[in-house]
């Protein structure tokens, strides 16, 4: 099942659900024994089952950096991938929010648009049942 968020965006997995893995994710990020190479490939497994194989947002966490060959820079290059990647994975967080809620509303206007035409049709059928019945009659 495909939960649809908008035409431009599908996500594979319950909104909640998709919400807390990529907290999680955020979470692994300040854990003491980080491994950038395990947590950048789960990462990517994680988003490609969130958005889809065919998605962009698991090539944004590919593209993403936690290490260098020059050892005095070592560790400001893995807190800046820490913090780009904190980022990223909040944007997405957004992004499914904002959406979701775009979808709700979509949803909410289609229920009352059929609504709208279903009392419309019934009431062109009560007008019409009356008129039917005494032709019978007749």
């Amino acid at each position: 099942m495909v939960y649809k968020l908008t035409k431009l965006m599908n996500l594979l997995i319950p909104k909640d659900r998709a919400i807390n893995i990529l907290r999680q994710r955020i979470s692994d990020l300040n854990d003491f024994h980080f491994n950038s190479k395990a947590w950048k490939d789960r990462t990517i497994l994680d988003v490609k089952e969130i958005f889809g194989e065919f998605s962009n947002q698991w090539l944004q966490v590919y593209g993403l950096n936690f290490e260098t060959y020059v050892s005095t820079e070592k560790q400001k290059v893995l807190n800046e991938g820490k913090q780009t990647a904190n980022i990223l994975l909040y944007s997405y967080i957004d992004f499914i929010n904002e959406y979701s809620q775009i979808g709700e509303q979509k949803e909410v206007v289609k229920e009352q648009c059929f609504e709208e035409k279903f009392m419309s049709l019934l009431k062109k059928w009560n007008e019409l049942v009356p008129d039917y019945n005494d032709l019978i009659n007749k």
